[in-house]
């Protein structure tokens, strides 16, 4: 395994920064078609606040790779997936799945300047898979869980400010 850090900042035209943004990747050798999943944490539904579910599709796979310019064949290949990699179907994009978070809280919290957003993958999600989203208001913002029928997918925390 390799592990790497990327660091992203985006640069105003006054030269102060507007957004970094850290991704932590983990780079595996090639899995074999057989290779099983480990298990996922068990879901717990959110005791209050809102939910939505998705169902992520191909094409929704296919317009999040080209809008992102990633053209990993996961995402839109399923024999590949299946037979190559291993995967049960297309895998759904980690960082989509944190969009799909991101939009939960701004589809609940109108107005709001997010100020920070951080989330972890804990499981892959694939495409037809039921993806719950949920979120539970804490003081400075939300905690965030991604749900397939299997167990917890993602967590992410968002810290906004209303106006």
């Amino acid at each position: 395994m390799l592990f790497v850090t990327l660091k992203h900042e985006i640069i105003r035209a006054d030269g102060s920064v507007a957004i970094v943004e850290e991704q932590d990747i983990v780079y595996r050798e090639a899995s074999r078609p057989t290779a099983f999943a480990p298990p996922l944490e068990p879901a717990q539904l959110a005791s209050a606040g809102p939910t939505r579910t998705v169902v992520p599709d191909p094409t929704m796979l296919f317009r999040y790779s080209a809008l992102t310019f990633n053209a990993h064949r996961i995402h839109y290949d399923s024999e590949y997936a299946r037979n190559v990699e291993g995967y049960e179907a297309l895998v759904v994009h980690g960082p989509y799945v944190a969009t799909l978070l991101m939009d939960h809280v701004l589809r609940q919290h109108t107005g709001i300047t997010v100020t920070s957003f951080s989330f972890r993958a804990k499981a892959a999600v694939f495409a037809g898979q039921s993806l719950l989203l949920q979120l539970v208001k804490t003081a400075d913002g939300a905690e965030l869980t991604a749900v397939v029928p299997s167990g917890i997918a993602m967590t992410a925390t968002a810290e906004f400010v209303c106006p």
